[in-house]
Protein backbone atom coordinates (compact mmCIF):
# COMPACT_ATOMS: atom_id res chain seq x y z
CA UNK A 1 0.00 0.00 0.00
CA UNK A 2 1.01 3.32 -0.66
CA UNK A 3 1.22 5.64 2.18
CA UNK A 4 1.64 9.15 0.92
CA UNK A 5 -1.12 12.27 2.60
CA UNK A 6 -3.60 11.47 -0.21
CA UNK A 7 -4.47 8.08 1.40
CA UNK A 8 -6.58 9.90 4.35
CA UNK A 9 -8.51 12.28 1.86
CA UNK A 10 -11.04 9.74 1.43
CA UNK A 11 -13.73 10.17 -0.87
CA UNK A 12 -16.47 9.17 1.25
CA UNK A 13 -15.32 11.52 3.94
CA UNK A 14 -16.70 15.37 3.24
CA UNK A 15 -13.42 18.01 4.10
CA UNK A 16 -15.53 19.20 6.76
CA UNK A 17 -15.71 16.39 8.86
CA UNK A 18 -13.48 17.11 12.11
CA UNK A 19 -12.43 13.52 11.47
CA UNK A 20 -10.53 13.95 8.22
CA UNK A 21 -8.88 17.64 9.35
CA UNK A 22 -7.57 15.30 12.24
CA UNK A 23 -6.44 12.80 10.34
CA UNK A 24 -4.74 15.16 8.06
CA UNK A 25 -3.33 17.12 10.83
CA UNK A 26 -1.93 14.45 12.90
CA UNK A 27 -0.29 12.90 9.34
CA UNK A 28 1.47 16.06 8.33
CA UNK A 29 2.98 16.14 11.71
CA UNK A 30 4.65 12.83 12.02
CA UNK A 31 5.81 13.44 8.60
CA UNK A 32 7.17 16.89 10.14
CA UNK A 33 8.41 15.42 13.20
CA UNK A 34 10.30 12.59 11.66
CA UNK A 35 11.93 14.78 8.88
CA UNK A 36 12.73 17.16 12.03
CA UNK A 37 15.31 14.23 13.38
CA UNK A 38 17.54 15.20 10.57
CA UNK A 39 17.99 18.72 12.29
CA UNK A 40 18.70 17.46 15.82
CA UNK A 41 22.28 18.81 16.63
CA UNK A 42 22.14 21.44 14.06
CA UNK A 43 18.89 23.55 14.52
CA UNK A 44 16.61 21.55 16.58
CA UNK A 45 17.24 20.08 20.19
CA UNK A 46 15.50 16.29 20.83
CA UNK A 47 13.30 18.35 23.38
CA UNK A 48 11.55 19.65 20.37
CA UNK A 49 11.10 16.59 19.01
CA UNK A 50 9.58 14.97 21.81
CA UNK A 51 7.43 18.11 22.48
CA UNK A 52 5.86 17.57 18.89
CA UNK A 53 5.18 13.80 19.96
CA UNK A 54 3.25 14.94 23.13
CA UNK A 55 1.57 17.46 21.39
CA UNK A 56 0.65 14.65 18.46
CA UNK A 57 -0.35 12.29 21.21
CA UNK A 58 -2.82 14.89 23.07
CA UNK A 59 -4.68 15.60 19.06
CA UNK A 60 -4.40 11.59 18.43
CA UNK A 61 -6.56 11.12 21.80
CA UNK A 62 -9.17 13.88 20.62
CA UNK A 63 -9.44 11.77 17.16
CA UNK A 64 -10.42 8.70 18.99
CA UNK A 65 -13.29 10.88 20.87
CA UNK A 66 -14.55 12.41 17.58
CA UNK A 67 -14.05 8.85 15.82
CA UNK A 68 -16.13 7.19 18.85
CA UNK A 69 -19.04 9.82 18.82
CA UNK A 70 -18.32 9.31 14.78
CA UNK A 71 -19.25 5.58 15.23
CA UNK A 72 -22.05 5.39 17.64
CA UNK A 73 -23.83 8.21 15.47
CA UNK A 74 -23.32 5.52 12.62
CA UNK A 75 -25.19 2.67 14.60
CA UNK A 76 -27.16 4.17 17.13
CA UNK A 77 -30.35 6.50 16.76
CA UNK A 78 -30.43 9.83 18.42
CA UNK A 79 -33.56 11.65 19.11
CA UNK A 80 -33.03 15.45 20.54
CA UNK A 81 -36.52 14.72 22.78
CA UNK A 82 -34.96 11.63 24.35
CA UNK A 83 -31.66 10.87 26.64
CA UNK A 84 -31.67 7.35 25.72
CA UNK A 85 -30.55 6.59 22.53
CA UNK A 86 -32.08 3.32 20.53
CA UNK A 87 -30.05 1.13 18.25
CA UNK A 88 -30.75 1.38 14.56
CA UNK A 89 -32.82 -1.87 13.19
CA UNK A 90 -32.81 -1.92 9.11
CA UNK A 91 -31.90 -3.88 6.53
CA UNK A 92 -28.46 -1.49 6.20
CA UNK A 93 -27.21 -2.57 9.15
CA UNK A 94 -27.78 -6.82 9.29
CA UNK A 95 -24.45 -7.91 7.71
CA UNK A 96 -22.58 -5.73 10.71
CA UNK A 97 -21.83 -6.46 13.55
CA UNK A 98 -21.41 -3.63 15.80
CA UNK A 99 -19.44 -5.55 18.72
CA UNK A 100 -16.67 -7.09 16.30
CA UNK A 101 -16.50 -3.06 14.42
CA UNK A 102 -16.24 -1.72 18.09
CA UNK A 103 -13.47 -4.28 18.98
CA UNK A 104 -11.57 -3.23 15.84
CA UNK A 105 -11.85 0.55 16.50
CA UNK A 106 -10.62 -0.12 20.10
CA UNK A 107 -7.81 -2.77 19.14
CA UNK A 108 -6.70 0.07 15.99
CA UNK A 109 -6.59 2.88 18.44
CA UNK A 110 -4.93 0.66 21.71
CA UNK A 111 -1.88 -0.29 18.99
CA UNK A 112 -0.66 2.77 17.77
CA UNK A 113 -0.92 4.03 21.83
CA UNK A 114 1.37 1.33 22.23
CA UNK A 115 3.48 2.23 19.45
CA UNK A 116 3.97 5.39 20.69
CA UNK A 117 4.58 4.37 24.00
CA UNK A 118 7.40 2.78 22.60
CA UNK A 119 8.55 5.89 21.06
CA UNK A 120 8.42 7.79 24.16
CA UNK A 121 10.51 4.97 25.74
CA UNK A 122 13.44 4.85 24.02
CA UNK A 123 13.36 9.01 24.54
CA UNK A 124 13.56 8.30 27.75
CA UNK A 125 15.85 5.23 27.99
CA UNK A 126 18.11 5.88 25.26
CA UNK A 127 18.69 9.06 24.62
CA UNK A 128 21.58 10.58 27.21
CA UNK A 129 22.06 14.03 27.36
CA UNK A 130 20.34 14.53 24.57
CA UNK A 131 22.54 13.15 22.27
CA UNK A 132 21.11 11.71 19.29
CA UNK A 133 23.37 9.06 18.29
CA UNK A 134 22.58 7.11 14.69
CA UNK A 135 21.56 4.06 16.02
CA UNK A 136 18.68 5.59 18.35
CA UNK A 137 17.67 7.77 15.53
CA UNK A 138 17.08 5.17 13.04
CA UNK A 139 15.02 3.41 16.04
CA UNK A 140 12.70 7.30 16.42
CA UNK A 141 12.41 6.99 12.08
CA UNK A 142 11.41 3.27 12.38
CA UNK A 143 9.21 4.38 15.18
CA UNK A 144 7.32 7.48 13.56
CA UNK A 145 6.97 5.66 10.73
CA UNK A 146 5.27 2.61 11.94
CA UNK A 147 3.07 5.34 14.09
CA UNK A 148 1.61 6.90 10.76
CA UNK A 149 1.30 3.65 9.00
CA UNK A 150 -1.03 2.52 11.68
CA UNK A 151 -2.36 5.98 12.12
CA UNK A 152 -3.64 5.69 8.35
CA UNK A 153 -5.02 2.32 8.49
CA UNK A 154 -6.85 2.98 11.13
CA UNK A 155 -8.55 6.26 9.84
CA UNK A 156 -9.57 3.94 6.58
CA UNK A 157 -11.27 1.93 8.59
CA UNK A 158 -12.68 4.34 10.16
CA UNK A 159 -14.01 5.76 7.39
CA UNK A 160 -15.38 2.41 6.38
CA UNK A 161 -17.27 1.80 9.56
CA UNK A 162 -18.74 5.35 10.28
CA UNK A 163 -19.79 6.11 6.84
CA UNK A 164 -22.00 2.75 6.80
CA UNK A 165 -24.76 4.53 8.03
CA UNK A 166 -25.03 7.45 5.09
CA UNK A 167 -27.69 9.27 6.55
CA UNK A 168 -26.64 9.01 10.19
CA UNK A 169 -23.79 10.37 9.15
CA UNK A 170 -25.14 13.07 6.97
CA UNK A 171 -26.99 14.68 9.82
CA UNK A 172 -24.28 14.43 11.94
CA UNK A 173 -22.36 17.08 9.60
CA UNK A 174 -25.12 19.43 9.06
CA UNK A 175 -24.04 22.95 9.95
CA UNK A 176 -20.51 21.84 11.22
CA UNK A 177 -21.83 19.62 13.57
CA UNK A 178 -18.82 17.47 14.23
CA UNK A 179 -16.36 20.26 14.54
CA UNK A 180 -18.68 22.98 16.88
CA UNK A 181 -18.91 19.31 18.90
CA UNK A 182 -15.16 18.72 19.55
CA UNK A 183 -14.69 22.55 20.04
CA UNK A 184 -17.35 22.60 22.91
CA UNK A 185 -16.36 19.27 24.52
CA UNK A 186 -12.75 21.53 25.26
CA UNK A 187 -12.37 23.55 28.32
CA UNK A 188 -10.73 26.40 25.68
CA UNK A 189 -13.52 26.28 23.59
CA UNK A 190 -11.35 24.03 21.26
CA UNK A 191 -8.26 26.85 20.78
CA UNK A 192 -5.60 24.34 21.33
CA UNK A 193 -6.86 21.95 18.67
CA UNK A 194 -8.22 24.27 16.15
CA UNK A 195 -4.36 25.78 16.30
CA UNK A 196 -2.67 22.92 16.52
CA UNK A 197 -4.73 21.92 13.63
CA UNK A 198 -3.98 25.21 11.77
CA UNK A 199 -0.17 24.50 11.72
CA UNK A 200 -0.32 21.66 10.11
CA UNK A 201 -2.97 21.90 7.59
CA UNK A 202 -3.31 23.64 4.01
CA UNK A 203 -5.05 26.34 2.86
CA UNK A 204 -8.38 24.46 1.72
CA UNK A 205 -8.73 23.30 5.15
CA UNK A 206 -7.85 26.20 6.84
CA UNK A 207 -10.68 28.22 5.02
CA UNK A 208 -13.17 25.44 6.56
CA UNK A 209 -12.08 25.93 9.87
CA UNK A 210 -11.84 30.12 9.95
CA UNK A 211 -15.47 29.66 8.36
CA UNK A 212 -16.43 27.27 11.26
CA UNK A 213 -15.00 29.80 14.14
CA UNK A 214 -16.32 32.83 12.12
CA UNK A 215 -20.02 31.17 12.48
CA UNK A 216 -19.78 30.22 16.34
Amino acid sequence: MNYSPSHINDRNMPLICVLNLLAKSLDSSLTVSNESLNDVGRTKSINSFEVEMRNWATAFFLYADSASVHFERCFIKHDDQSDTPEFITGQSLLSFDYAVAKNLLDHGFSSIMDLTQELFDVLQHEVQKSVLIPRVKNHLTLGTTKIRRGLLDHNELIVGLTTHNQRNFADYHQNHACITGLMDGEADGGKWIVDWMKYHLKAEALETINAVQLSR
